[in-house]
């Protein structure tokens, strides 16, 4: 499987994406996808130190966009796959295999207290109570509370 050359770093993500990342199956063949992935590169790229709790098989391709983030991968013996045809009459997105349940305990105990969490399951992947492990009080610097 393709993992992050410093899969599990000691520093704290300040950008944590919980989900899938995908095997899309292509023209062109086989790449990586899903929201961890895209959301994962663009925040990498925009600074903030991202990190990526997701469920895959040995079949996921490398990809040098993601040296700079590390993951934790839960093996599983199958990806999250997926196959979009696009014709005019618009896009039909076929579903072929769904890897393993995410939870809270998957989770390095330095990456569960990030100021930004991105919950971004693509097949259902987490239960919705994983929500309440990633609850905080609001501070006085809050613009907004979120119950």
């Amino acid at each position: 499987m393709a993992t992050s050359p410093i899969d599990h770093d000691c520093s704290p993500p300040e950008y944590l994406i919980l989900g899938h990342v995908t095997k899309d199956l292509t023209r062109d063949g086989p790449g990586r996808g899903g929201t961890c992935s895209y959301a994962g590169i663009t925040a990498s790229r925009l600074g903030p130190r991202v990190a990526i709790a997701t469920a895959g098989g040995p079949d996921i391709p490398e990809s040098h966009d993601f040296r700079a983030i590390p993951i934790e991968w839960v093996r599983h013996p199958l990806s999250t796959t997926f196959e979009n045809i696009y014709k005019e009459s618009g896009r039909r997105q076929n579903l072929y295999a769904v890897s393993g349940q995410l939870s809270f305990d998957m989770i390095p105990q330095v990456w569960r207290h990030p100021p930004i969490v991105h919950l971004a399951p693509m097949a259902r992947e987490f239960s919705p109570i994983l929500c309440r492990c990633f609850r905080r009080e609001p501070s006085a610097h809050d613009d907004a509370r979120v119950d």
